[in-house]
This record gives C-alpha cells, structure tokens and sequence, in this order.
C-alpha cells in the first residue's frame, strides 16, 4: 500500500515522497515555492515533479498549520491534475490560484502551498484510487454517477454501504497463485504457479450488501440471515447475478435484468463482473505471499487450521476473518468492513461469506506459468473462494478453493455472496 509522507513543511519549501514496500522509483515533489500578489490576492506556486512518468498532483493550502480543504481549491490554472483527470509531466512546474474567487483572498501570512503527487503506475485511463458508483437513486434510477477519490471509505459510514459501490484499482502484475506444499492447512486442489494479469481492475472493496443489493434490484433474495442491512447479501446464485444462459468464458454477456446487467446499463461501463478466480486470488493477496492476507502461517495443524466448535481461532486470524469458531462468527454473515482490511483496503477477503467467482471449478490449475486465466471452457460447477463465517481457519487462508458439487450456476445458500470486479480498459 502506498505511503505518502510529507516532510520539511515550510512557506517556501514543501516535499511529499511516495514510496512502497515492493521498491516503486521514489516520487518526489521538491522545491515548492509559494508567493501570493497582495492587489490581486493570485497565488503561484512553484514546484519540481521529481519521477519517471507523469503523476497525479493536487495543490493544499495551510493556514496556521490547518488545510483549508482541497475541495475549496477550484479556480487553479496549470500544472495541476483537474479532478484526478489530467497527469502532470516530471520537471519544473508551475501553477496558479485564484485565492480571491475561492478563498476571499483572505490567507494568512504563513499560508504554506502544498503539492501532492501520486503514482499512476503506468495507468493513465484510472483518474483515482477509488471509483465510487452512487446507486441512492435505487432500482427506478435510470443513472448510477460515477466518480474517483484517493480518500479510504469509512466502513462505519451506512451510506458507504448501502448508498454507494466502492472500488479499488489493483495494478496488473505477477504473483504466485496456490500454495507450497509446506503451508499447514492446505488442500491438494491448491497447485502453486505463476499467474500474469496484464489488465489492471477495480475490486469491490466490500462484499456487496443487503442494502446495495436492494438498491439495485429492488428487491433480495428470501431467507436473508445476516446480522442487518449491512452484512452481505447470500442466497444470491450465479445466475441471478449474471443470468441465466450466459456462456462464460465464450463471452463475457450478462442479461439485462441481472444484476450486473442493470449495473452495466446505468453505469455504462460494460465489464463489471464477478472476479474470475485469478483476479479474486490476487486481490486478496495484495502482494502478501503468506497464508493470511496479515503476513500470518499456521505454525500447528491443531484446533487452529480446523477451526471446529471446539478449538479456538488464532488472534491473528480472528483480526481479519469472521469464520469458526462460532464465538468469533456469531453463526451468520456479519456487517462488512469490521474487520482489518488487508493491504489493498479490500475487507472481508478471508471470512464472513465464501464468494463466487466466473469459473469453472477444475481441480487442479497445474504448476505452468500461465496468462489472464478464465479457466476451462466448461464444467459441472462454479468455484468459490474466501471463507464462510461456518469455515474453519485453515479455509481463511488466501489460497483456499471451495470445491461443492451442489455449486451450480442456481446454487443458492445463506453462507454465499458475491464482490463486483470491473477490468480496466
């Protein structure tokens, strides 16, 4: 996860380097210079973008220390990113404000000019971190608006779970899929090989809910068990999500009526899908190669791994799975986002419902590289990932694969729901 630090805050000199744990090349905002003309109250900034591609750069002003707010900067000409919709080439750079139009020209005499930049990681058709879909006008709505943010939802916000759909950009990139034949409490349908994705996608930072299902719809599905609106809509089966008769991975249709068809058609964006089970799997992962998303293994195969009614669940697991024993899961699907998020911000990814994926299941994905996987072309019945809040900890790991011969594309069961994907183009 990127980590954005600011450092030597000052009236005339402001650095902001954005760095990660897998080494990105530095980002670096040097030299910030901040003059503000007393008659006409304008402000230029003078900055240099320090990196190898073009960036995302937003402009702050502090007054006493304290940021009047981004979203009040709106009257800015140059070199700065307008709504997360233009990139910033590296170099010296200048921009301008009209502090009198936005601000009463009224600044303090120690206003400081911050300059963020962020990394595009080579993706420059992502205008944000985040895409936020706003479903409040519900099922007789005939446009969900789209937007992008850098801010993390707030999982304790209802409307951030019932109003709106939030997503994050995940990179393209390489990663082990599967695991070792060494990690404890793995299963034989677990092969461990290379995956490629070349396609960055958005991920549903949350199981979609009751309330969002609902909102969409109009209606759930009967038999909801959940803790309230805000725990994750089940008895929710392949086909009501994409339709019935489509032929994944022939082609990527859904019906209209479906709920990924009405997404479709009031977004206008015609690749929100449920995850194929590489991207789930690398999403979930977020670059973690351990057996839990924390960075956690199982060091003994004992009440740990099986999570029975018994044994008790590893602290370490508990802290982001809701699964057996019944004391941490309560015995149904919980609100979402109560527990740690792994790495991307995504929650849930390793308990409360298991979630449906695109493919086939096959038991075995084989140990050769492989690119983009959709996996085979037919089968008896759909693979499903996570854990249920009625799995054990060893099926919280990251690597677990649910195999069920009752799931078929009209399985439906109170421990099932599903995550929106959406393949960036």
């Amino acid at each position: 996860m990127k980590k954005l630090m600011i450092v030597g805050v000052g009236v005339a000199l402001t650095i902001l380097s954005v760095t990660s744990a897998q080494g990105d090349v530095p980002l670096q905002v040097q030299d910030v210079t901040y003059v503000q003309d007393k008659r006409t109250q304008r402000v230029e900034v003078d900055y240099t973008l320090v990196s190898d591609e073009p960036a995302l750069v937003r402009l702050d002003i502090l007054t006493n220390g304290v940021s009047i707010g981004m979203e009040k900067i709106k009257t800015l000409s140059g070199d700065v990113s307008r709504n997360f919709s233009t990139f910033i080439a590296p170099g010296q750079r200048h921009l301008s404000w009209s502090a009198r139009s936005d601000w009463y020209g009224h600044l303090e005499s120690n206003a400081v000019a911050v300059v963020y930049a962020w990394p595009t990681n080579g993706l420059y058709t992502v205008p944000g971190s985040y895409m936020v879909i706003d479903i409040s006008g519900g099922s007789s709505a005939t446009a969900y608006p789209i937007s992008f943010t850098f801010e993390d939802p707030n999982p304790a916000v209802n409307a951030n779970l019932s109003d709106k759909l939030w997503f994050k950009c995940c990179p393209a990139g390489t990663f082990l899929m599967g695991s070792p034949t060494t990690e404890i409490g793995r299963s034989n349908n677990e092969d461990q090989h290379q995956v490629t994705l070349t396609q960055p996608f958005f991920a549903g930072v949350f199981n979609v809910t009751r309330a969002q299902y609902k909102k969409v719809m109009g209606s759930e599905p009967t038999g909801q068990g959940g803790e309230d609106d805000y725990s994750p809509v089940t008895k929710v089966s392949w086909n009501m999500v994409r339709g019935e008769g489509c032929m994944w991975p022939a082609s990527n249709d859904v019906a209209a009526a479906s709920f990924m068809g009405v997404l479709r058609t009031k977004t206008g964006i015609d690749t929100f899908d449920l995850p194929t089970e590489a991207q789930w799997e690398y999403a979930a992962r977020a670059r973690e190669t351990a057996a839990y998303n924390n960075g956690f293994f199982l060091t003994e195969p004992g009440p740990y791994a099986s999570g029975t009614h018994a044994g008790p669940a590893h602290p370490e697991i508990v802290e982001i799975a809701w699964c057996r024993p019944e004391a941490n899961s309560k015995s149904k699907p919980i609100r979402v986002g109560t527990k740690n998020p792994n790495g991307w911000g995504l929650y849930d990814m390793s308990g409360n419902v298991y979630e449906i994926c695109l493919d086939w299941y096959q038991a075995h994905l084989g140990t050769a590289a492989v690119t983009n996987p959709v996996g085979p072309a037919s089968g008896s019945y759909i693979v499903a990932r996570s854990c249920g809040w009625g799995g054990g900890c060893s099926s919280a790991r990251t690597a677990f694969r649910l195999e069920h011969t009752l799931h078929t594309k009209t399985f439906q069961d109170g421990g099932y729901g599903f995550r929106i994907f959406c393949t960036v183009r």
